[in-house]
């Protein structure tokens, strides 16, 4: 992550900036990983630089590990599969192992590969049912012995990605052993079943000691595609899309009204650069308004999802995004599906996996002029005209400003969950940063009752959203102050309001006894020129804190709302890749930044907002979650920032003293004159 004032020159001078790349090789054989920053424009040895270096046992899965975990199902699944057959109807996605097939790869088939040869065109294969794919948790370690890692793996049936599938097959697989052929089966769980290797499940269907129960698969349908819709063919499906391209240059007039070069946005009075990152998505900087500096940097940081389900592998599923990386699985967006089909598309360029090298997203971002943040309506609106039978009073007018939005949108797609990020710039002078989130519902096998092969079992889930804010407002010294407005043991005054100066990091707000606090606001706020400026951090919903500090080291940050530090170049990043995966002892562990209590106070300070949803899944939320009621958002208000609202000349502003013209309607009219 670049430095504040390496920011600065790379923005003045975009073609001479210095471009570094961070590098992470894995050398097995040392048990380590080791990072290293390569300056790309100098060809010499002291142009690399070692930036870090972590054991081996804290990195996620890589994507050979991944593959070497599908081919040891599909071993596991060889010796099952009289077994997948008769009581489940289905068969493992690869009839032999990909590596260590050998000739049997072309000419062995189980029942999902004869299944599958039967389809008559591509469009059909959205759904098989009868073919199983094993889903890996995260790396999961233990405290007893560090470089010991296992994963946990459950065969689901393959349908479209609306649904989730899960069967009740699930097993634990030690993957401590860099060779993959040293991995084995620790635990096995069957039918509400446990068993602790292959050989023990063999033995108990061979002596008959276990009555197994067919289940027979009953999938959720939704109406879908057809699919004479769908390409035949992969070059069919390319074809079909350059042709769309040119439709969709020549036939939409655009909706954004504004300009962007080389990722610098200029909208009304707003200009900033934006752009998506490999691990944390998409980024705004240097936001101004007015030519005011609001915000140096502000964008998502983490997210951390935790299903809390019963059963071996719900039970442990706590999901760090950064570890797949946010921006590495951002979405191509749709035009009149994700945006409006006339919006401006940025390409987003991305360096993925080493095994699938760089590659481009034609349309990553999508830029737009919009009034849905008033749901079609004005943003100020004032009905006052006088009673017609009155005899004496005023006049009365009626008033209305009805001044656009510019919206950008981005969507990554992490698994089953998709997150729509949506960031509005208002007239006003506010920013509005929204994550609205959507996803198939987690299913569990019930095992506390018995086992119901028929039912499944919705499990909660929490998800919170670690939002990286750097308001330089107007400088970068600034202070903090807390706004709460709350009860009081006053029974004369229901309601009191007080505020505070935040002067150090992990400063606790005073709070008076039999006094409580409903909502908090925080403003960071600006002194030069003897104008107290400041921008204030609020949360669409006051959403309590779940979660303590245990177990919670490698995503600490969820423990509060709202955290204030000061700003280092070594703590710009809140989690890392390594996170999701030692969790007890993080290599970057949040709680540092704040630990040795540093003043805040006319400092340069970054708040790090954390948003919490809670889902409790229902039957509305198949085929899948409904996005609109999902919507969680954090908003950047100017306070006394300027002498009045900066739309109050909008050319858009309506004036009328006549009951007749109010009740007729206007027509929007962007070049007519704004009334005094």
């Amino acid at each position: 992550m670049p430095s504040k004032e390496a920011r600065v020159l790379a923005f003045e001078n975009p073609f001479t900036a210095q471009r570094v790349a961070r590098v992470a090789i894995h050398w097995p054989e040392r048990r380590i990983v080791q990072e290293f920053l390569v300056d790309l424009g100098v060809a010499k040895m002291d142009s690399v630089q070692l930036a870090r270096q972590v054991p081996d046992y804290k990195r996620p899965l890589s994507a050979l590990e991944l593959q070497a975990l599908d081919d040891f199902a599909a071993n596991l699944c060889l010796v099952m599969e009289d077994l997948l057959k008769e009581y489940y109807e289905a068969g493992y996605h690869l009839a032999v192992p990909k590596r260590s097939g050998g000739s049997l790869r072309h000419s062995r088939e189980n029942y999902c590969t004869a299944r599958r040869r039967l389809f008559a065109s591509e469009a059909e294969s959205a759904d098989q049912p009868f073919c199983l794919i094993a889903v890996p948790s995260k790396v999961l370690r233990t405290q007893k012995d560090q470089e010991m890692k296992s994963v946990m793996m459950r065969l689901e049936r393959i349908t479209s990605c609306h649904f989730q599938n899960p069967t009740d097959i699930r097993f634990r697989v030690d993957i401590s052993k860099n060779d993959y052929k040293l991995w084995s089966i620790t635990d096995i769980w069957l039918q509400n079943r446990h068993f602790r290797s292959l050989a023990q499940l063999k033995k108990a269907i061979n002596a008959k000691k276990i009555a197994l129960r067919p289940y027979r698969f009953s999938p959720l349908r939704s109406p879908h595609a057809s699919a004479n819709k769908h390409s035949a063919s992969v070059a069919e499906h390319q074809a079909k899309y350059d042709q769309e391209e040119n439709l969709f240059k020549e036939n939409f007039d655009l909706t954004f009204p504004g300009t962007v070069k080389s990722k610098f946005v200029r909208y009304e009075n707003w200009t900033f650069y934006v752009g998506v990152q490999r691990d944390t998505g998409v980024r705004f900087f240097d936001i101004r308004f007015n030519a005011h500096l609001m915000v140096a940097e502000a964008g998502l940081e983490e997210i951390v999802t935790i299903y809390h389900g019963d059963d071996p592998l719900g039970d442990r599923t706590v999901s760090l995004a950064s570890v797949q990386g946010i921006g590495e699985m951002w979405s191509e967006l749709s035009p009149g599906v994700d945006c409006p089909a006339g919006a401006t598309y940025l390409s987003v360029p991305m360096v993925g996996d080493p095994a699938s090298g760089p590659f481009t997203i034609k349309r990553g971002l999508c830029l737009f002029e919009s009034d849905a943040a008033t749901h079609g309506g004005a943003n100020r609106r004032f009905f006052g005209l006088f009673n017609p039978e009155a005899s004496e009073g005023p006049g009365g007018y009626a008033a209305g400003v009805h001044e656009p939005s510019m919206f950008v949108v981005g969507i990554a797609t992490l698994f089953g969950n998709q997150y729509r990020f949506v960031t509005i710039f208002t007239p006003a002078g506010g920013v509005d940063m929204h994550v609205t989130p959507t996803t198939y519902v987690h299913l569990n096998f019930p095992l506390r009752d018995g086992y119901t092969p028929a039912f499944l079992q919705p499990a909660p889930q929490t998800t919170n959203f670690l939002f990286y804010l750097d308001l330089d407002v107007i400088s970068r010294r600034n202070i903090v102050e807390e706004v709460g407005v709350g009860s009081t043991g006053d029974r004369l005054a229901d309601v009191s309001m007080h505020r505070r100066v935040v002067r150090s990091e992990v400063e606790e707000p005073l709070t008076e006894e039999g006094q409580g606090t409903a909502v908090k606001h925080t403003l960071v706020c600006s002194d030069v020129g003897h104008k107290h400026r400041c921008m204030q951090v609020s949360f669409s919903t006051q959403t309590p804190v779940l979660f303590s500090k245990t177990n919670t080291e490698a995503f600490s940050w969820i423990t509060k709302k709202l955290w204030v530090s000061r700003y280092h170049e070594d703590e710009m990043r809140g989690s890392s890749v390594y996170n999701g995966v030692d969790i007890s002892e993080p290599v970057v562990n949040f709680s540092r930044f704040i630990e040795d209590n540093e003043s805040v106070l006319n400092e340069d300070v970054v708040i790090w907002a954390n948003l919490a949803s809670v889902h409790v899944p229902s039957n509305e939320d198949y085929p899948h979650t409904f996005m609109p009621t999902a919507n969680q958002r954090i908003t950047l208000k100017p306070v006394n920032f300027f002498e009045y609202s900066p739309d109050s000349h909008s050319q858009r502003h309506l004036f009328t003293e006549s009951f007749a013209s109010w009740l007729s309607g206007y027509v929007m009219d962007s070049t007519a004159q704004s009334n005094p």
